[in-house]
């Protein structure tokens, strides 16, 4: 579905909202959804650590009308990172509904929703190591950020 901010909550208009935050200090998410008067989806937005992908909130469609699924696609090793023996990989995302939309970080593409066209923008990636040696980065993790509209 494309548009404006104005055309999808334009002054007047009911819409229902499914938001959801949490998570602690570096690691915290937010999953905001917003449907029409007829319960479509008028946008999807995530962002933050991937605790809400971990739960498995989104291998079923009740929540977005898609499922998506991480793979990793390359990883490597960090020189003065912030954790002893850092490694950092970027990831591919699958998402599914009447069609399959496969994104690499970093990637926009379409994908239709209840016959309806969608874009989607994605980006995954993660941090991994042993002890931290930044201060202000306590924790390791991996990333999740998309965005349907």
């Amino acid at each position: 579905m494309q548009g404006t901010i104005d055309d999808i909550l334009g002054i007047g208009r009911r819409v229902f909202v499914n938001l959801r935050t949490g998570g602690i200090e570096n690691l915290r998410y937010n999953l905001l959804v917003l449907r029409d008067e007829g319960y479509r989806v008028l946008l999807a937005y995530y962002s933050g650590s991937d605790q809400l992908y971990q739960s498995g909130l989104l291998d079923t469609p009740e929540v977005t009308d898609f499922t998506l699924e991480l793979n990793p696609l390359c990883q490597s090793s960090v020189d003065n990172g912030c954790f002893e023996h850092q490694s950092q990989a970027q990831y591919v995302g699958t998402f599914a509904s009447d069609d399959r939309l496969r994104l690499r970080s970093g990637q926009e593409g379409r994908l239709t929703l209840a016959n309806r066209p969608y874009s989607v923008r994605f980006w995954s990636g993660s941090v991994d190591g042993g002890k931290s040696l930044c201060r202000d980065v306590p924790f390791p993790g991996r990333y999740v950020d998309f965005y349907l509209y």
